[in-house]
């Protein structure tokens, strides 16, 4: 499967469309913000501090079930680092390294896979 940073926002929503999945204005704001983002990672609460000043009437569970859609979808992975869940750009089998001191995480990569 293809990354976010691989699949554009068009391909994206032909996905969504094709599982008959509703376009609501929030869904795509949102779908449009993680489109255009860097491979990195990120929390869900990260995520809505930044987009609910565009999108005032946007809700913590909308934003949640429209990143679980792109995690069935692959385009985004999801991971629980023992307190919270994280969510990152790179879908393929890979591992993490979570500094204990400043939270930092970082891909290693899967030798078997080369991702």
């Amino acid at each position: 499967m293809r990354s976010v940073n691989e699949m554009n926002l068009e391909e994206i929503v032909e996905q969504l469309k094709a599982k008959k999945i509703k376009l609501t204005t929030q869904r795509m704001e949102i779908i449009k913000f993680v489109s255009k983002m860097e491979k990195g990672h990120f929390e869900a609460k990260e995520l809505f501090s930044v987009l609910s000043k565009k999108i005032p009437s946007l809700s913590i569970a909308t934003l949640y079930s429209t990143l679980y859609l792109l995690v069935d979808l692959g385009v985004i992975y999801s991971f629980s680092d023992g307190q919270k869940t994280i969510f990152d750009f790179n879908p393929a089998p890979h591992g993490h390294f979570v500094c204990r001191i400043c939270g930092k995480i970082e891909d290693i990569e899967d030798k078997k896979t080369g991702s």
